[in-house]
């Protein structure tokens, strides 16, 4: 059942609405502040021990979250499209998306882009759409930050929910992209070809 208060006056209303919405912002802000932390603690801990990996396991690569990321979106980026010799600058771009934001992995596509580190026109236009959207730590912690201070008493179900919606954010970004991939033709603004 919908539960639904009225208040005494507008005035009350006013109040209550103001002090919501800065429940709203401060538990957003401090959830986001700790994913970021906890981000950073987990990437100066796997720098660490990334010396004792390489040498355990004969890996000649930097540890960090986004690496590791990238490495398990690799075969989901074949799968999408991205051709093999592109598909491991693509995966830990997206992978990047997905400890980062996208703002910072549209940066590192435009470098790629720019240093013709990317080969085919098809794997950028696919990457692109990979990127288009809020599937990240940061925007599942605005989403874990803003409903826990709505509903304070649902914290559990909304934390059990988080993982599983992020996890299917980023399937739709890489279904979009693979869905764009089928239409791709060999012009496309984004490499400044004309149509």
């Amino acid at each position: 059942m919908p539960h639904y208060e009225r208040e005494d006056n507008v005035f009350v209303a006013i109040i209550n609405g103001a002090n919501a919405g800065v429940r709203m912002i401060v538990g957003i802000a401090a959830l986001l502040i700790a994913v970021l932390g906890i981000v950073a603690l987990i990437d100066l801990f796997l720098a660490g021990t990334s010396g004792w990996l390489n040498c355990s396991f004969g890996l000649n690569m930097h540890w960090s979250l986004k690496g590791i990321m990238g490495l398990i979106f690799y075969p989901l980026t074949l799968i999408i499209g991205v051709a093999p010799v592109d598909a491991g600058i693509i995966a830990s771009i997206i992978g990047e998306r997905m400890v980062l934001t996208e703002v910072v992995a549209y940066q590192d596509l435009a470098q790629a882009l720019s240093r013709q580190l990317i080969l085919q026109p098809r794997s950028a236009v696919v990457a692109t759409y990979a990127l288009c959207g809020f599937a990240h730590l940061a925007s599942m912690a605005i989403f874990v930050g803003g409903m826990s201070a709505l509903a304070p008493s649902k914290i559990r179900v909304i934390a059990e929910v988080a993982p599983r919606a992020l996890l299917a954010a980023n399937l739709a970004c890489l279904l979009t992209a693979c869905i764009a991939g089928t239409f791709f033709t060999n012009s496309s603004v984004l490499l400044g070809i004309g149509f």
